[in-house]
């Protein structure tokens, strides 16, 4: 997939697919702004996925309210890069919708992170995995994080953690789509749950073996 923005506020959007007996190109083209962080497609949604905004942010674009989950990388910069935040570091953030996961009650609205309440909810999760080291068998840095964050009805903030064992296949599609969690694998696939606002962690599973 290949996202081109220009300075004439046009965009064009290509996809293309390929098999050993299949090959199809798919071209898409309309109108944007950029608004300090945030494309907004006008006056017609970006089709492919039926949204009519995306926001850049840890140098990705992702796709607000959109019919599925999509996230597409920043290759030339648009806005200051964050390649030294824990964003980069074998951690990716995922904007919150109840349409597409449900680790949240419905009632709760999608949360951004800062850097800083990232920074605390990787010391909350190292304290996770300090605390259960004899269950979970590897260390913290043998897992991909990707992380979704809510405001719940108490205006608390709410981070949900899911991680895998670094491998190939994860370390390729981490980045971009929420993972889902296997009945099998062991200590390698898990998810925790932190509380911003209260500085706790609770444990929501960790996968039995195969």
């Amino acid at each position: 997939m290949n996202f081109k923005l220009y300075s004439d506020s046009t965009y064009t959007f290509t996809i293309h697919e390929q098999s050993p007996n299949y090959e199809k190109t798919e071209k898409f083209d309309g109108f944007c702004r950029l608004t300090n962080d945030t494309i907004y497609f006008t006056p017609f949604q970006f089709k492919p996925v039926n949204s009519q905004k995306a926001v850049l942010k840890n140098n990705f674009i992702e796709f607000v309210e959109a019919k599925f989950p999509l996230k597409l990388k920043i290759r030339k910069p648009i806005m200051p890069s964050v390649s030294d935040s824990l964003a980069s570091k074998s951690y990716a953030l995922f904007m919150y919708d109840s349409k597409h996961y449900n680790y949240f009650p419905q009632s709760v609205k999608p949360y951004d992170l800062t850097q800083q309440e990232l920074a605390e909810v990787d010391r909350q999760l190292r304290n996770y995995f300090e605390r259960n080291k004899a269950k979970l068998e590897k260390p913290i840095d043998s897992y991909c994080k990707q992380v979704t964050a809510v405001l719940n009805v108490s205006q608390e903030k709410e981070v949900y953690i899911a991680c895998h064992c670094k491998g190939r296949d994860t370390n390729k599609d981490f980045e971009y789509e929420m993972m889902i969690h296997f009945r099998d694998g062991g200590s390698c696939h898990l998810g925790v749950k932190v509380n911003l606002t209260k500085h706790t962690y609770s444990e929501v599973f960790v996968n039995g073996d195969a």
